[in-house]
């Protein structure tokens, strides 16, 4: 127990408060990059793989550090990248004559990924390990 006297009190409470904000800040920023490293390893689980260079050129990486968590971003690499929309949403067909099956790989993966990820982030805000 902590005596505080009443002219200090708002300062003690900005303290406590200050280290509950780091360390959910440390648990939120464990949780995305765990959640980004599996979407990227679900998706290329389920990427198409004809040739397997589209699957090869999905990664993840850290966009941002910030003091309120970092920002992580799920990509697939150049020259593949304009491939993504036209895989997950289908197209015309080179003859014209029709539409391409959708492939459903990335909204499998974040499906799969988000209620985890969701789970992860209030461990971190009741200060569980994550």
């Amino acid at each position: 127990m902590v005596n505080v006297k009443p002219n200090q009190i708002s300062f003690a409470i900005g303290k406590v408060l200050q280290e509950y904000n780091a360390n959910v800040v440390k648990g939120v920023n464990a949780a995305s990059e765990k959640a980004a490293k599996s979407l990227k390893r679900v998706t290329q689980e389920k990427a198409p793989r004809k040739s397997g260079k589209f699957r090869r050129d999905i990664d993840c990486k850290e966009l941002e550090r910030k003091p309120t968590g970092n920002i992580w971003i799920w990509y697939v690499k150049t020259p593949r990248h304009r491939l993504t929309h036209l895989l997950a949403k289908g197209h015309r067909k080179a003859n014209g004559k029709g539409m391409t099956k959708a492939n459903d790989f990335l909204e499998y993966g974040i499906s799969k990924i988000e209620p985890e990820y969701e789970a992860d982030i209030e461990k971190a805000a009741r200060g569980e390990q994550i």
